[in-house]
């Protein structure tokens, strides 16, 4: 469907037969050409790659996933299309700043990022959506504010210390 975009792979699967099955797969369907491996990267590298996509996919398929990289990735005001696991979704806005899929659907994947990359005005809005949701996290009178509820609730014994 969109027929100029590169999938770019950054790192390597556990299991080595998994990375060559998915090899031959490209091999297979012919589409070498549209999907770059680039294994195990250094984290500048990641950076640089992340600055000049249009869309992060994460297939993430465990529950205790560490969303870092989808905070890196709204930091530069890239979408995200990801695994429906773990703490992803207190990160990705489902239809805000990204979407978030079923981890074993391939097809949901691939409907999710198309719609991305054949709207850029979507991918747009979602762009500004992530940087939006990065510097309302970061901004230090917002984070005050939020500081000063906790400290209140706590004290006035509204709220337990661990519990929000």
């Amino acid at each position: 469907a969109v027929p100029r975009a590169q999938l770019v792979v950054l790192g390597e699967p556990a299991e080595p037969e998994y990375a060559d099955a998915v090899q031959d797969l490209v091999t297979q369907l012919g589409i070498g050409e549209a999907v770059i491996f680039r294994g195990r990267v250094k984290r500048e590298e990641v950076l640089t790659a992340l600055s000049g996509a249009a869309v992060l996919v994460v297939p993430e398929q465990w529950e205790n996933v560490s969303p870092v990289i989808i905070a890196e990735a709204f930091a530069r005001g890239v979408p995200v299309v990801a695994s429906a696991v773990g703490g992803v979704a207190e990160l990705v806005a489902e239809g805000v700043n990204g979407f978030l899929v079923p981890r074993d659907d391939p097809h949901a994947f691939a409907t999710a990022i198309g719609r991305l990359l054949e709207d850029p005005v979507r991918n747009a809005s979602f762009s500004a959506a992530a940087l939006g949701a990065v510097r309302a996290k970061r901004d230090p009178g917002q984070l005050c504010d939020r500081w000063l509820a906790l400290y209140r609730g706590l004290l006035e014994g509204e709220r337990e210390p661990c519990k929000s």
